[in-house]
């Protein structure tokens, strides 16, 4: 019998559904942090936020694809990311599906503010929403 990522989390989930809390996870690397194993979670407890780290690294277009997919999935752009998987994101998800990161102190926040800033087809409003207008909307701190 193999457990599944379902059969561990559930209990969690349950009380972050009935708390109304937002979950973030690691997420990138094969075998144990690939964005396609968050699917059964996301499917499974819809009205609980799962925000998905470093955008996945290298398995962005997966993560970017679920975050489509799914309501109740989130893209951060903390590690790695570069100006092209975060706007790629935003392309594949929407801008209210990506939320900023930094992983400081291990990079320096002003380069990763830069990497979004300065990104040259965001509109006002997209850029807005992905530097913090979406965690704001989470967290229940704005309309």
């Amino acid at each position: 019998y193999k457990t599944s990522n379902l059969d561990i989390m559930a209990p969690v989930f349950e009380r972050l559904a009935r708390e109304n809390w937002v979950t973030f996870f690691h997420s990138g690397y094969f075998p144990t942090c690939q964005p396609a194993l968050f699917a059964p979670l996301a499917q499974a407890f819809p009205s609980v936020p799962i925000i998905l780290a470093h955008i996945g690294y290298r398995h962005w277009e997966d993560a970017a694809i679920l975050a489509r997919l799914f309501p109740n999935i989130y893209l951060e752009t903390a590690g790695n990311s570069t100006p092209a998987t975060i706007n790629g994101s935003i392309r594949m998800a929407g801008a209210d599906r990506v939320l900023f990161g930094t992983d400081s102190p291990y990079h320096e926040a002003r380069y990763c503010i830069d990497k979004v800033r300065l990104l040259p087809d965001l509109t006002d409003e997209e850029r807005d929403l992905v530097m913090g207008g979406n965690m704001a909307r989470l967290l229940g701190m704005s309309n």
